[in-house]
Protein backbone atom coordinates (compact mmCIF):
# COMPACT_ATOMS: atom_id res chain seq x y z
CA UNK A 1 0.00 0.00 0.00
CA UNK A 2 1.41 3.51 -0.66
CA UNK A 3 1.92 5.35 1.77
CA UNK A 4 1.28 8.52 -0.12
CA UNK A 5 -2.41 7.58 0.93
CA UNK A 6 -1.62 8.23 4.26
CA UNK A 7 0.15 11.54 4.29
CA UNK A 8 -1.59 14.35 5.62
CA UNK A 9 -3.55 16.94 2.49
CA UNK A 10 -4.92 19.04 5.20
CA UNK A 11 -3.25 23.13 4.87
CA UNK A 12 -2.31 25.21 8.28
CA UNK A 13 -4.48 28.31 7.69
CA UNK A 14 -1.55 30.35 8.85
CA UNK A 15 1.45 28.87 6.99
CA UNK A 16 0.00 26.83 3.93
CA UNK A 17 1.98 23.94 4.75
CA UNK A 18 0.43 20.58 5.34
CA UNK A 19 1.24 19.60 8.41
CA UNK A 20 1.06 22.22 11.31
CA UNK A 21 3.88 23.62 11.48
CA UNK A 22 2.88 27.30 12.64
CA UNK A 23 5.89 27.52 14.96
CA UNK A 24 8.03 28.10 11.53
CA UNK A 25 6.08 30.60 10.28
CA UNK A 26 8.34 33.73 9.37
CA UNK A 27 7.83 37.25 10.87
CA UNK A 28 6.04 39.15 8.05
CA UNK A 29 7.90 42.34 9.30
CA UNK A 30 11.53 40.84 10.54
CA UNK A 31 11.61 37.79 7.97
CA UNK A 32 13.11 35.04 10.83
CA UNK A 33 11.25 32.54 11.91
CA UNK A 34 10.59 33.87 15.15
CA UNK A 35 10.35 37.56 15.32
CA UNK A 36 13.28 39.31 15.41
CA UNK A 37 11.90 42.77 15.22
CA UNK A 38 12.72 44.13 18.48
CA UNK A 39 16.32 42.63 19.13
CA UNK A 40 18.31 45.76 16.60
CA UNK A 41 16.22 48.89 17.95
CA UNK A 42 18.53 49.90 20.85
CA UNK A 43 21.75 49.22 17.84
CA UNK A 44 20.22 52.27 16.28
CA UNK A 45 19.25 54.39 19.45
CA UNK A 46 21.10 57.97 19.72
CA UNK A 47 22.32 57.96 23.52
CA UNK A 48 22.24 61.88 24.63
CA UNK A 49 24.82 62.20 27.30
CA UNK A 50 24.59 65.32 29.20
CA UNK A 51 28.28 66.43 30.88
CA UNK A 52 28.80 68.74 33.71
CA UNK A 53 31.97 71.11 32.60
CA UNK A 54 32.63 71.66 36.53
CA UNK A 55 32.79 68.03 36.99
CA UNK A 56 35.53 67.75 34.50
CA UNK A 57 39.33 67.67 35.98
CA UNK A 58 41.28 70.78 34.60
CA UNK A 59 44.92 70.02 33.69
CA UNK A 60 47.74 72.58 35.38
CA UNK A 61 48.15 76.34 33.42
CA UNK A 62 50.65 75.75 30.27
CA UNK A 63 53.76 78.70 30.37
CA UNK A 64 53.03 82.03 29.87
CA UNK A 65 53.70 83.14 26.67
CA UNK A 66 55.80 85.70 25.16
CA UNK A 67 55.50 89.22 25.47
CA UNK A 68 54.28 90.95 22.62
CA UNK A 69 55.60 94.17 20.74
CA UNK A 70 55.68 97.48 22.39
CA UNK A 71 53.12 100.04 21.00
CA UNK A 72 53.65 102.85 19.33
CA UNK A 73 54.30 105.79 21.93
CA UNK A 74 50.60 107.71 22.73
CA UNK A 75 50.61 111.73 22.19
CA UNK A 76 51.37 113.89 25.34
CA UNK A 77 48.94 116.26 26.49
CA UNK A 78 48.91 119.75 27.78
CA UNK A 79 50.27 120.00 31.27
CA UNK A 80 50.08 123.86 31.80
CA UNK A 81 48.90 126.89 29.44
CA UNK A 82 48.50 130.24 29.69
CA UNK A 83 48.49 133.71 27.37
CA UNK A 84 48.72 137.45 27.02
CA UNK A 85 47.14 139.83 24.48
CA UNK A 86 47.71 143.57 23.73
CA UNK A 87 45.49 145.77 21.66
CA UNK A 88 44.96 145.92 18.10
CA UNK A 89 46.46 149.18 17.90
CA UNK A 90 49.93 151.11 17.54
CA UNK A 91 52.14 151.55 20.39
CA UNK A 92 55.25 153.45 20.29
CA UNK A 93 58.68 151.40 21.63
CA UNK A 94 61.43 152.33 22.95
CA UNK A 95 65.05 150.31 23.56
CA UNK A 96 64.47 148.38 27.38
CA UNK A 97 60.76 148.83 27.27
CA UNK A 98 58.45 145.86 27.46
CA UNK A 99 55.61 144.97 25.22
CA UNK A 100 52.49 145.77 27.21
CA UNK A 101 49.39 143.41 27.79
CA UNK A 102 45.97 144.50 28.64
CA UNK A 103 43.93 140.95 28.16
CA UNK A 104 44.51 137.10 29.76
CA UNK A 105 43.51 134.03 28.14
CA UNK A 106 42.48 131.21 29.20
CA UNK A 107 45.10 129.62 31.99
CA UNK A 108 45.92 126.78 34.43
CA UNK A 109 49.07 125.73 35.45
CA UNK A 110 50.68 129.52 35.01
CA UNK A 111 50.02 132.79 35.74
CA UNK A 112 49.17 135.59 33.26
CA UNK A 113 50.17 138.88 35.05
CA UNK A 114 48.62 141.81 33.13
CA UNK A 115 50.36 144.22 35.75
CA UNK A 116 54.07 143.24 35.37
CA UNK A 117 53.78 142.25 31.65
CA UNK A 118 54.68 139.00 31.95
CA UNK A 119 53.97 134.88 32.21
CA UNK A 120 54.68 133.46 35.39
CA UNK A 121 55.17 129.55 35.07
CA UNK A 122 53.71 127.17 38.66
CA UNK A 123 56.32 123.96 38.53
CA UNK A 124 59.26 123.21 36.33
CA UNK A 125 59.46 121.44 32.86
CA UNK A 126 59.69 121.42 29.25
CA UNK A 127 57.91 124.93 27.67
CA UNK A 128 56.99 125.95 24.48
CA UNK A 129 56.84 130.05 24.47
CA UNK A 130 55.27 131.52 21.44
CA UNK A 131 55.50 135.37 20.32
CA UNK A 132 53.76 136.76 17.65
CA UNK A 133 52.63 140.56 16.47
CA UNK A 134 53.11 143.11 14.01
CA UNK A 135 55.79 146.32 13.51
CA UNK A 136 55.86 149.43 11.83
CA UNK A 137 58.62 152.05 11.24
CA UNK A 138 59.76 154.43 9.24
CA UNK A 139 61.92 154.16 6.30
CA UNK A 140 65.31 152.86 7.32
CA UNK A 141 63.81 152.67 11.12
CA UNK A 142 65.32 149.15 12.51
CA UNK A 143 64.70 146.93 15.66
CA UNK A 144 65.65 144.11 17.65
CA UNK A 145 63.29 142.11 20.51
CA UNK A 146 63.26 138.95 22.47
CA UNK A 147 62.20 136.92 24.98
CA UNK A 148 63.62 136.94 28.56
CA UNK A 149 63.39 135.20 31.17
CA UNK A 150 63.80 136.70 34.67
CA UNK A 151 65.13 139.96 32.76
CA UNK A 152 67.71 138.62 31.44
CA UNK A 153 67.66 137.78 27.52
CA UNK A 154 67.26 134.17 25.88
CA UNK A 155 68.77 135.28 22.27
CA UNK A 156 67.43 132.08 20.91
CA UNK A 157 64.25 134.24 20.98
CA UNK A 158 65.28 137.35 19.16
CA UNK A 159 63.09 138.69 16.14
CA UNK A 160 64.45 141.21 13.78
CA UNK A 161 62.69 144.20 12.33
CA UNK A 162 64.22 146.20 9.17
CA UNK A 163 62.00 148.17 7.04
CA UNK A 164 63.07 150.48 3.94
CA UNK A 165 59.58 151.78 4.07
CA UNK A 166 56.56 151.90 6.11
CA UNK A 167 55.02 148.68 5.61
CA UNK A 168 53.59 146.70 8.57
CA UNK A 169 56.05 144.03 9.19
CA UNK A 170 54.51 140.95 11.26
CA UNK A 171 56.95 138.91 13.62
CA UNK A 172 56.53 135.71 15.49
CA UNK A 173 58.76 133.41 17.19
CA UNK A 174 58.66 129.99 18.54
CA UNK A 175 60.97 128.22 20.85
CA UNK A 176 61.29 125.18 23.23
CA UNK A 177 62.93 125.57 26.63
CA UNK A 178 63.39 124.59 29.77
CA UNK A 179 61.96 126.81 33.00
CA UNK A 180 61.64 126.25 36.71
CA UNK A 181 59.04 126.89 38.44
CA UNK A 182 58.75 130.68 39.53
CA UNK A 183 60.21 131.46 35.84
CA UNK A 184 58.54 134.62 34.43
CA UNK A 185 58.81 135.39 30.56
CA UNK A 186 58.08 138.54 28.81
CA UNK A 187 58.98 140.26 25.76
CA UNK A 188 61.12 143.45 25.78
CA UNK A 189 62.61 145.84 22.61
CA UNK A 190 66.47 145.34 22.63
CA UNK A 191 67.36 147.65 20.15
CA UNK A 192 64.90 150.78 18.46
CA UNK A 193 66.21 152.77 15.48
CA UNK A 194 64.09 155.69 14.67
CA UNK A 195 60.30 155.95 15.14
CA UNK A 196 59.01 152.62 15.54
CA UNK A 197 55.30 151.36 16.96
CA UNK A 198 53.77 147.71 17.61
CA UNK A 199 50.67 146.79 17.90
CA UNK A 200 48.16 142.79 18.55
CA UNK A 201 51.09 141.32 20.65
CA UNK A 202 50.57 138.02 22.14
CA UNK A 203 52.42 135.97 24.36
CA UNK A 204 51.26 132.35 24.80
CA UNK A 205 53.47 129.49 27.03
CA UNK A 206 52.17 125.85 27.45
CA UNK A 207 54.13 123.18 29.08
CA UNK A 208 54.63 120.34 27.23
CA UNK A 209 56.57 117.78 29.81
Amino acid sequence: MSSDKFKCTKRCKNCGRRKYKCENKKCLDCGHNRCKCNEGINQNQNVEVNVNVADCIRGPTGPTGPTGPTGATGQGGVLAYGSLYGVNSLIPITTGQRFDFSTQGPFSGVTPDKVNDEIIVGSSGVYTIEVTFSVQSLPNDSSIFSLFINNVEDTRGRMIHLQNDTQIDNLAKIIQINLNARDAIAVEAVFVQGTVAYFNPSLVVTRIA
